[in-house]
């Protein structure tokens, strides 16, 4: 179950009452992954019955602009690196408007790897500073956690004390 980072009543389409949006995230363990993923989804309820929810990345932005960081970082994996950094890029870059840009800078989809080598020590710090700032832990198959691997500063908080900030253990 995603962790609860914040909760509001907002107006929603359609419906006279406010409702309630729920926003979960942190860091995702899934089987087969190599590492946790940044995730940011929301739910919205009506008397406790869910009629939106998902990546809605606008609203939750729109409702709680303090996790705009963590938006830019959804299906990141724990050091920040954007999913499927290198060919996502390179795709980005051959197929998209951005011919003012890469003919200014003279990238060629050739040129991804170095970019992306440049960008993770850029993208770890801001990995780092979204789970202080956010208190994120991580959560789901905990037992295919990567050897090594370095819990989050929430994580440790919960390992300390026997449950996170929802009373869960």
């Amino acid at each position: 179950m995603e962790p609860v980072l914040a909760t509001k009543l907002i107006e929603w389409p359609g419906y006279k009452h406010r409702v309630r949006m729920n926003v979960c995230g942190g860091l995702h363990m899934l089987r087969g992954n190599a590492a946790p993923h940044f995730t940011i989804t929301a739910d919205v309820l009506v008397s406790g019955h869910m009629i939106a929810g998902g990546a809605m990345h606008d609203t939750i932005v729109e409702h709680f602009p303090q996790f705009a960081d963590l938006v830019a970082l959804h299906l990141s994996d724990h050091n920040g690196v954007p999913m499927h950094a290198e060919a996502n890029g390179a795709y980005y870059l051959r197929e998209c408007e951005l011919s003012t840009f890469d003919n200014h800078m003279r990238f060629t989809p050739a040129d991804v790897p170095a970019l992306v080598s440049l960008m993770r020590p850029v993208w770890k710090a801001q990995a780092e500073a979204c789970i202080r700032h956010h208190h994120l832990r991580t959560f789901g198959d905990l037992s295919a956690l990567p050897e090594g691997y370095e819990p989050t500063n929430a994580d440790a908080l919960i390992s300390r004390r026997g449950y996170d900030m929802y009373g869960r253990s």
